[in-house]
């Protein structure tokens, strides 16, 4: 399915996307975290989820007109007992720099939840932002989104 808005266009990545997918990622690591790694790192997690749709999807994002993605974001679900229903889980964010503060997010964002109405079995829309990230915390409040009262903890195998 593809929507967009009157500057981008929004879709489903295919394997076609997966060396800008695995660029646009390698930047995320580097800007969140400050360290670079090689791509061969993140290529087999990214075709895992374009290969098998019960992990997850990636959008990505383009100016109308235009083929080569400009942003993109992937989707990977929570099932929760409570709610009788799944959480979808925005990870991988990334806005091409030259393109940030111009409503690629904001298109990205709205699909996202257009798509999780149309599932009807999904019950919210999560995602988690390093706690230094102002910019990004204050586009996710201008979207709507509401600081969960949760902390994320993590064990590393």
């Amino acid at each position: 399915m593809t929507k967009s808005n009157s500057k981008f266009k929004v879709r489903k990545a295919t394997s076609v996307d997966t060396d800008i997918l695995a660029v646009f990622s390698l930047a995320v690591i580097k800007e969140g975290d400050g360290i670079s790694i090689p791509s061969e790192h993140v290529k087999p997690g990214i075709e895992a989820v374009l290969e098998d749709d019960s992990k997850g999807f990636y959008l990505v994002a383009t100016e109308k007109g235009q083929s080569d993605p400009i942003g993109c974001l992937m989707i990977t679900f929570e099932w929760s007992d409570v709610n009788n229903g799944f959480y979808w889980w925005i990870q991988s964010v990334y806005v091409d720099p030259s393109w940030r503060r111009k409503g690629v997010y904001s298109a990205l964002h709205n699909h996202v939840l257009s798509l999780a109405r149309k599932a009807k079995s999904v019950s919210r829309i999560k995602l988690y932002v390093h706690e230094n990230n102002s910019k990004a915390q204050n586009t996710y409040k201008a979207m709507g989104m509401d600081q969960a009262p949760h902390k994320i903890f993590e064990f590393y195998l």
